[in-house]
């Protein structure tokens, strides 16, 4: 696997969960309006993090395989899972969140070990 392209897509997903964080921030605070939407700053924030997060993914797809690149970008639901305690307190990591955490690590390790 090309080392660039698994880092494009680690910072990807890292960038993604910034921006999954500041959503969450932005739905306790939006009104639902015009201006209310428009001038809510963590949704501002939180878009321009999935762009940027959008930005590297597909470069990193000019050297990586879309079947690989997405698994990898997975790992987002992983940095989310494990950030959201740290931000929001009704947030909790159970039992079963450990398990999927633990599948998705072992199914992006898998993927990400794929030789050609």
């Amino acid at each position: 696997m090309n080392k660039l392209g698994f880092w494009l897509v680690l910072a990807a997903s890292l960038i993604a969960t910034v921006g999954q964080i500041l959503y969450k921030y932005s739905s306790e605070s939006i009104a639902i309006s015009f201006s209310g939407i428009f001038l809510n700053y963590y949704l501002i924030g939180g878009l321009f993090c999935y762009f940027l997060s959008a930005v590297l993914l597909i470069t990193a797809l000019k050297s990586l395989e879309l079947s690989t690149a997405y698994p990898l970008f997975s790992l987002s639901y992983i940095f989310v899972a494990v950030a959201s305690p740290f931000f929001f307190a009704d947030d909790k990591i159970n039992a079963l969140k450990t398990a999927g955490i633990l599948l998705i690590i072992a199914g992006a390790y898998f993927i990400g070990r794929q030789k050609k």
